[in-house]
């Protein structure tokens, strides 16, 4: 129920809580791991103990009388010490049965709990069980609202919120078009099936390489849908219109179209949905199934298969020179957002690059790829530029862990290169050169 990190020192203390029986002290990093098999032993007095612990601790520092317990992606729930309890009595039992004890524990410290309703979702014959001072936070990213469970909540009379998303995750660039489209039609379905609130979401996974400056737009949109979900003014165009005047300082009103355009054109992301770069560095953890972790081959062979088209490099950098040409005029509200839109578009022109140079290796593509010698170069140069962005607004929290990411990307990138017989004078190909 909640992920208690792999690698901190309270954690060694509470190892006996997992559901699963795992001891990961000593092994090395691992992004994937770190995301799932922490699930609590929700049988266990000391779990709920712990929560408690927790929620006490937290409450203080906020004056919101929201708590929000996540209680989301319980993905090892029944599957480890409680199998055999699970089996007889069901996984949305063991769900419902430890977070309405959670629900007490947040309603003692004068708070009101909202939790994400993705699990409960599952099992509608549950839902009349949760309590009336409960939130559910409906959540969905997608542009065309697949998983959304707010015609449940609103036919049971549960009190929800609906989630949308900024779509920054998985992107140095965020995905505008996605947002743009995942935020109003949520804003539209909430209001139909009697959302009581709109709940936006800025996340990112696998080191939250993504800059907040980025998300901006969305965030903006967000508001703007949660009090006129209908508004004409709301149309992609006339939207980002708006924005790139009035956020981004932009006369010409261009700016973040070209932005969602550049977006739309990049194929290669930094991590993809089920798998990342840096997947591709790292082995998988130790006593996790195969099944459950893209192993690095596997990774490899979902970067060698999206589907990548010669011109799109150029036209990344035909976009890019041309957001250059409004950014040198531009005066954003906030100052670090040019240089954060100037990195971002380094960043996506550099996945692209690195899938062509794996992809021409490995005979997918016919066209002469980017000289490794070359593209290494400007990866290294991106990561000092990233770690200066990243200061300016963050701590240097993990930062670590996405500049160990790039160096050994560079690294394979240069060894394979060199071992193939690819490295030249470092020149560019016509087709990519700048």
């Amino acid at each position: 129920m909640i992920s208690w990190l792999a690698g901190q020192d309270a954690s060694h203390q509470c190892m006996h809580l997992n559901e699963l029986e795992r001891d990961v002290s000593g092994e090395p990093f691992n992004w994937w791991d770190r995301l799932q098999h922490y699930t609590l032993d929700c049988q266990n007095p000391e779990s709920i103990a712990l929560v408690r612990e927790i929620i006490g601790e937290v409450r203080p520092l906020f004056r919101s009388r929201y708590f929000n317990i996540c209680a989301d992606e319980t993905f090892d729930l029944g599957k480890g010490k409680n199998k055999e309890l699970a089996g007889k009595i069901g996984v949305g039992r063991l769900y419902m049965d430890f977070v309405k004890q959670i629900f007490r524990a947040v309603r003692k410290v004068d708070a009101i709990p909202m939790f994400w309703g993705d699990v409960i979702g599952h099992h509608p014959e549950l839902v009349d069980e949760i309590p009336q001072n409960a939130i559910v936070l409906d959540w969905d990213y997608s542009a065309k609202l697949v998983s959304t469970k707010a015609g449940l909540m609103g036919k049971n009379g549960r009190a929800f919120y609906v989630c949308p998303g900024v779509s920054g995750w998985h992107h140095w660039l965020n995905d505008y078009r996605i947002a743009h489209r995942n935020i109003t039609r949520l804003a539209r379905h909430g209001k139909k099936h009697g959302a009581s609130g709109l709940l936006n979401t800025d996340w990112g996974d696998s080191g939250h390489g993504n800059a907040l400056g980025l998300s901006f737009p969305g965030l903006i949109l967000g508001a703007s849908a949660a009090w006129n979900a209908g508004s004409p003014a709301l149309g992609e165009a006339r939207f980002e219109e708006a924005v790139s005047c009035y956020e981004f300082g932009d006369a010409s009103g261009q700016l973040l179209g070209l932005m969602r355009q550049v977006s739309m054109v990049s194929r290669a992301k930094w991590p993809t949905k089920w798998q990342m770069i840096a997947t591709w560095q790292q082995p998988r953890p130790k006593d996790i199934p195969e099944k459950w972790y893209q192993a690095p081959r596997e990774a490899l062979e979902v970067i060698l298969s999206t589907r990548l088209y010669a011109g799109d490099l150029q036209k990344i950098i035909l976009l890019s020179r041309q957001i250059e040409k409004l950014l040198v005029k531009a005066a954003p509200l906030d100052s670090l957002v040019t240089d954060e839109i100037r990195t971002a578009l380094i960043g996506v022109r550099l996945m692209e690059e690195i899938y062509l140079i794996l992809q021409a290796r490995a005979g997918r593509i016919k066209i002469r790829p980017p000289q490794a010698k070359a593209v290494v170069a400007r990866l290294m140069s991106f990561e000092a530029r990233l770690h200066r962005e990243w200061l300016k607004r963050n701590k240097p929290s993990e930062y670590g862990r996405i500049c160990e990411v790039l160096q050994g990307v560079a690294q394979d990138l240069l060894g394979r290169s060199v071992a193939a017989g690819h490295v030249g004078a470092g020149e560019l190909d016509n087709n990519v050169r700048v």
